[in-house]
């Protein structure tokens, strides 16, 4: 954290797995855009594996670099809340949401902390405010969704979304053993 690599800046970890760390990092070169940056040691193949998926539920790639013994895989930033966050609120409120309705106000609750990045001080002052990241907002059309369903209707929606997922890279030659909630 706090450190550049190549034209990221590393600004918190968000992840960690047994091959590497993701990190929210600001990419320097395109309009200091977030990005979530996985770090691993040497080089693997599953960045090509993974960008040959191109599905609405699977992250994109946007692209990958290697530098110092280091692959780096970049990819948007959606935000830090994880399927875990929900539950745990969920948990924490004493009992299961009463509708999808319900569900979906304990996600946007979530999601709608903003994390501020302080720039580095020799910029400009007009380049020295904080950048406000936000996750994508969800579309009318989930938001729709889950107003009118149950809570059971609204979760098994969520499992279809992710099995759906799984699904097209499976039909692709893909095994993933490692979802992350």
């Amino acid at each position: 954290v706090s450190q550049t690599f190549l034209n990221f800046e590393l600004v918190e970890e968000i992840g960690r797995g047994a091959f590497g760390r993701v990190y929210l990092a600001r990419q320097a070169g395109l309009a200091n855009r977030p990005v979530a940056l996985k770090l691993t040691p040497g080089t693997s193949v599953e960045p090509d594996r993974l960008a040959q998926l191109q599905h609405t539920n699977i992250v994109p790639i946007y692209s990958v670099h290697q530098a110092n013994g280091f692959q780096a895989v970049c990819m948007p930033y959606l935000g830090r809340q994880t399927l875990v966050d929900v539950l745990r609120e969920t948990r924490r409120n004493g009992r299961l949401p009463r509708s999808g309705q319900e569900l979906l106000t304990t996600v946007v609750a979530l999601h709608s902390e903003t994390l501020a990045i302080d720039r580095p001080p020799n910029e400009t002052a007009a380049k020295s405010a904080a950048v406000s990241i936000r996750p994508c907002d969800l579309a009318p059309s989930i938001r729709s969704r889950f107003e009118c369903s149950s809570y059971v209707d609204a979760v098994a929606w969520i499992v279809s979304q992710v099995a759906a997922g799984v699904a097209h890279a499976h039909e692709r030659g893909i095994l993933h053993r490692d979802l992350k909630p």
